[in-house]
């Protein structure tokens, strides 16, 4: 399996990584960030947000089939933490996903940002 892309699993029992299929289902996060190192889906499943090293931005994706990453494409979207931090670890966004937190890899902190309207 090589770099730029996120690899698609199914669970046969639920939360139960023991029991991981490999789909046959990739997509490549390259044109966006190099080195991608987190993924995150809604509660929905409808939408993908993707961090990496080679950036401090988080990428915002469509999955038009929810939970579907062959469904997978890029919204043009993206939310740079250059003010707080040069890198970015990780993101998680609250129930409804009004808030995003953010850990800084350079920085070694958590971050919080607030999206009146829902993610960037």
């Amino acid at each position: 399996m090589g770099k730029y892309k996120v690899y698609q699993y199914t669970l046969s029992s639920a939360w139960d990584l023991s029991t991981a299929t490999y789909t046959n289902q990739s997509v490549s996060t390259g044109p966006q960030d190099p080195n991608p190192r987190h993924v995150y889906l809604d509660p929905s499943g409808s939408k993908l947000y993707i961090t990496g090293t080679g950036t401090d931005y988080i990428y915002e994706y469509s999955l038009s089939t929810p939970w579907d990453i062959s469904t997978l494409s890029y919204d043009s979207t993206n939310f740079s933490i250059s003010g707080q931090d040069g890198s970015v670890m990780s993101e998680f966004f609250n129930n409804d996903m009004t808030k995003m937190y953010v850990t800084g890899y350079d920085s070694h902190s958590v971050y919080e940002i607030t999206f009146p309207a829902g993610p960037p």
